[in-house]
Order: structure tokens, then sequence, then C-alpha cells
């Protein structure tokens, strides 16, 4: 049962096209393999918005809203987390007792993705 589970998660639609861990045994080495995967992701976002968010603050002029374009980032950076978390936790797809790995791997999806628009926004 847990095989087709695994294979389900592996195969369906919420899985990404190029999916990590497919190769993992079971659901506790998926989970395990899902969370390394979402660490990853997340510190090179980490790293890519706190270059970021210092080259925004090289730029301190304010704007006609009161706000410097580093606040800016910082507002949209906490929307981003709040939309990942409520995306990544919807239970439609969370898939039983791989759901822990799903989510991870719905994390690190989101996390690659931002960090690649923080670069091509904020790093030209």
């Amino acid at each position: 049962m847990k095989k087709i589970l695994l294979t389900l998660l592996l195969t369906s639609s919420v899985a990404f096209a190029a999916v990590p861990c497919q190769n993992a045994k079971d659901i506790p080495s998926f989970s395990v393999c899902a969370y390394k995967y979402e660490e990853t992701a997340t510190k090179t976002l980490n790293h890519t918005y706190k270059k970021a968010l210092a080259a925004m603050e090289k730029e301190m002029p304010e704007y006609e809203t009161g706000k410097t374009a580093s606040d800016y980032l910082i507002e949209s950076q906490k929307l981003w987390v709040q939309q990942t978390e409520h995306e990544c936790k919807n239970p439609a797809w969370n898939f039983g007792s791989s759901a822990s790995g799903a989510i991870s791997l719905c994390r690190a999806s989101k996390a690659t993705t931002r960090e690649q628009e923080l670069r091509k926004l904020y790093l030209r």
C-alpha cells in the first residue's frame, strides 16, 4: 500500500516536472529526501534575499508612499511566505502519510521559483 501511495505521489500532477527524490524506496526516505531538498532551496533563497535586500538598501530614496525599495521587498517577501504556507498546506493534495514530503517538495519548488524571481527583479 505504501508503494502505491508513493507511486501516486511521484506520478501525480501535484508532483513537480523534475521530481526530486523520485528514487526514494519508501515514504520515510522520501520525506527525509524532500526535507533536505527543501532545506537546500530555502538556504539558496535566503542567500539571494539577503543580497537583494542589501542592493535595495543602497537605493534609499523614499517613494511617494513613504516607503523605500527595501520596505517593498520586505513586505513582498512576508506576503510570499504567507501564500506559500497557505498553498503548500492545502489538505486536498497532502496524500496521507507522505504529506510531510509533499509539503516539503511544494515549499522547495516555490522557494526555487522565488529565488529566481528575486535574482531577476533585484539583482540585474
